[in-house]
């Protein structure tokens, strides 16, 4: 009655007023009181719609009731079992120029303890993994907030695990709710009846499946728990199966008669299998760039097969695959015939996507500065599905271009085939570097997260105006690296450019021979992990360490500094600027080393939207010898600030070095970056 009274004095108001009349209306102030421990900002972002809709739909009162109920139901959710959230416009009558939310909090409420009284099948804790009774990600050990919601929810998860056990009439709840004094704590009772089990007692099979499938759909339900789902799910797998065989104008149909004074269920499956269709043309529509020969390529059916409904299926999902479609429709229609003489025609449609792409990117790195980049893009080169991209990039230090060619199907399904070559010049801290580089490389990709390539790579590199001096290292003019690699990848994130859960794990070897066009020798192995962990809804824990070492194999003492390995900077140690941490000369200027290891813990907090804040610890070591981690390391303590786009975040960080400078020249570093440093 509160709130339908407030709610026809302001339609009262509010009818004074046309809906077109709200543009020129003066803005109307909303306030929010009586907060506590809730956040204002998190308020107005639940009833962010509700009041954009006043605003924008006539200034209706109707909408303020509703953004009052979206700000209950969101403390309610975060544990205020008792919050209330009501309005009032001033002035009460004619035009309104405030809208004043009053919110009673109440205590937060914690869920003291769950029963299950009547529950015997199954046990306490089956039970009870269904509700959220811990909160913490890390230890989990305080009382999760309760939610009424939350427990309803539990109770119907409890209910589904009680019907899949073959429970067909047990009854779950409703919840009985008992508070403590204080009503700070609530002791949930959820009654249970579980009900008798049944069971499929009997089954007929009706018409010609063949053997082999009415054996399997026995297996699948006789003698079984009885689910109500279950019967119509053998049937949708039987009649799969006679697609799988050609049997295109197949049906499957089940029936269950339920005895509820025995608990017994008797289910009839009856099938039409119909005639085995084989293909009598196939046929492509739809496409524009694309050739017809790649279509056919990705289409396993020929006039004279068996119309098999798997290879239809496969069809469609290489089609998608490729990329270069917007959306694919593979049929069969146009029945003909019977028995032995049954045919259909195969209908591929397709609609291309946009596959040709011009994109300018621009940006701010803290060693680089001012950076841009041009990148051409062709995800249907020559109308075969293969990818072409090409690049110029260019900053105050470098200046490069980079074009590959991938193909994923000439070498098989599951493998890709990228060739890719480039060209730069980039100054570095302590020497300028000229190179050309070619790779050839055969990815392939496993069921699950796994994938695995090889590859052959060429690398001629020249270092001038070197500043850190190797003796007996530095050779003049162009070196060449050439060998041979392989890797394995593991990545479970949710995200690749923003992953708030999951991990990737990487390592890789790669050699440099003589024998396979190089002039340097040397055996390179590299591992990196990381690791995301949500701590809260608002919360990310992100760890990694990476790890890198070149063992020389002929009689030198060392590499040249082009291809030594360094540290520090926007995406490395980050108290320090670039190749600041390591190894260096008398004059200060970094020389690198023959082994870089460094580990990062960082927790991001979102703040508002898309901005987020961070907090970081990194730690790194440069050695000069292969398998070399010597000490004392470069440390970073830091802060930082993201913006998160949909290609990644910006990213500004801000670290202090409390522990030994090495080549730095101060102790506080300011990087402004793209993306994540790991």
């Amino acid at each position: 009655m509160r709130r339908l009274g407030a709610l026809v004095v302001l339609a009262a108001c509010a009818s004074r007023a046309r809906p077109g009349d709200a543009a020129a209306a003066p803005e109307v102030e909303v306030a929010i009181e009586g907060l506590a421990d809730a956040s204002e900002r998190d308020l107005r972002f639940a009833a962010r719609r509700e009041l954009d809709d006043f605003h924008t739909r006539g200034r209706r009162p109707a909408d303020l009731e509703d953004a009052a109920y979206a700000m209950e139901l969101f403390l309610r959710g975060e544990g205020y079992a008792h919050a209330e959230a009501s309005f009032r416009a001033e002035p009460p009558d004619g035009a309104i120029r405030r809208a004043i939310f009053t919110v009673v909090e109440g205590p937060r409420a914690v869920l003291d303890a769950i029963s299950f009284p009547g529950a015997s099948v199954l046990s306490e804790p089956e039970l009870r993994a269904h509700f959220e009774l811990e909160r913490g990600a890390l230890l989990r050990t305080a009382k999760a907030w309760f939610v009424l919601a939350h427990v309803e929810s539990g109770a119907a998860g409890v209910e589904a695990s009680y019907l899949r056990a073959g429970h067909l009439r047990v009854r779950v709840g409703p919840p009985r709710v008992s508070w403590s004094e204080d009503r700070a704590r609530a002791t949930v009772e959820l009654p249970i009846e579980e009900g008798p089990r049944y069971t499929v007692a009997a089954m007929e099979v009706e018409g010609a499946p063949g053997e082999e499938e009415e054996r399997r759909a026995r297996e699948a339900l006789l003698d079984r728990p009885y689910v109500v789902r279950r019967p119509h799910e053998v049937a949708a797998e039987l009649r799969a199966r006679l697609l799988d065989a050609g049997h295109q104008l197949a049906e499957v149909s089940a029936r269950a008669e339920v005895d509820d004074a025995s608990a017994t269920v008797r289910v009839l499956l009856r099938a039409v299998p119909g005639p085995v269709h084989h293909v009598r043309e196939v046929t492509f529509e739809g496409q524009g760039r694309t050739r017809r020969r790649f279509l056919r390529s990705r289409v396993p059916l020929r006039p004279g097969d068996v119309m098999r409904q798997d290879r239809i299926d496969a069809a469609v999902d290489d089609l998608y695959k490729s990329g270069v479609f917007r959306s694919v429709r593979v049929r069969a229609g146009e029945f003909q015939g019977e028995g032995d003489d049954a045919t259909a025609a195969l209908r591929v449609e397709v609609e291309e996507l946009l596959s040709r792409s011009v994109s300018f990117e621009a940006g701010w790195g803290s060693y680089e500065l001012a950076r841009a980049r041009v990148r051409y893009e062709d995800r249907n080169l020559l109308g075969l599905g293969r990818q072409l991209n090409t690049e110029i990039f260019g900053s105050l230090k470098a200046l490069g271009a980079l074009a590959s060619v991938s193909d994923s199907y000439l070498l098989g399904p599951s493998n890709t085939l990228r060739v890719a070559a480039g060209i730069q010049r980039r100054e570095e801290p302590s020497f300028t570097r000229t190179g050309t580089r070619f790779d050839v490389s055969v990815e392939r990709r496993f069921r699950g997260p796994y994938v695995a390539a090889v590859s052959y790579s060429y690398d001629v590199q020249k270092a001038t105006d070197v500043v850190g001096v190797l003796p007996g290292a530095e050779e003049g003019g162009f070196v060449a690296t050439a060998g041979i690699g392989a890797s394995l990848v593991r990545d479970t994130r949710d995200d690749r450019l923003l992953p708030t859960r999951g991990s990737t794990a990487e390592a890789g070897v790669f050699w440099s021979s003589p024998a396979l066009g190089a002039d340097l020798d040397f055996a390179e192995v590299r591992a990196a992990w990381t690791k995301h962990v949500p701590l809260s809804r608002r919360v990310v824990l992100a760890t990694g360490f990476r790890f890198t070492t070149r063992e020389i194999l002929d009689d030198r003492s060392s590499l040249p500094i082009a291809q030594r390995l360094f540290l520090g900077g926007e995406s490395s140690v980050r108290s320090f600027f670039e190749d600041e941490l390591g190894p260096a000369d008398a004059e200060g200027d970094p020389l690198g080393g023959l082994t870089a290891a460094e580990a990062s813990v960082e927790v991001r907090v979102r703040v508002w939207r898309q901005l987020h804040g961070a907090l970081f610890y990194d730690v790194g070591s440069v050695g000069e010898g292969s398998f070399d981690v010597p000490g004392p390391p470069g440390h970073a303590v830091g802060i930082g600030a993201r913006y998160y786009l949909p290609v990644g975040p910006v990213r500004l960080d801000v670290a202090y070095n409390p522990g030994r400078l090495f080549a730095a020249g101060g102790r506080w570093a300011l990087h402004f970056a793209f993306g994540f440093s790991f």
